[in-house]
């Protein structure tokens, strides 16, 4: 269960999008969860990325820079929460 976007928020979006501003969301949410609202919002567009804070802080720290050009929505919570999950 989840709370309904608010119905002016994907036309705030897409404002931003028209000026230039890059939008990006940052959340504790389940990392599904995550991707499905951000879709529904206009934040996670096509050849956008959603990456979970886990597999960020993995990567070698070469590699850290490479996706954030295309990262539009970033899952926060750490692996040891209970509530964690992981993509397949």
């Amino acid at each position: 269960m989840q709370d309904p976007v608010r119905k002016e928020v994907p036309e705030a979006v897409a404002t931003c999008h028209r000026a230039g501003i890059l939008v990006r969301m940052v959340t504790g949410d389940n990392i599904h969860t995550a991707r499905h609202i951000a879709k529904e919002c206009g934040i996670l567009t096509e050849g956008g990325i959603a990456l979970e804070g886990p597999k960020f802080r993995e990567l070698p720290e070469e590699e850290m820079l490479k996706p954030l050009p295309r990262r539009q929505v970033s899952h926060t919570s750490y692996s040891s929460e209970p509530h964690a999950q992981h993509e397949s």
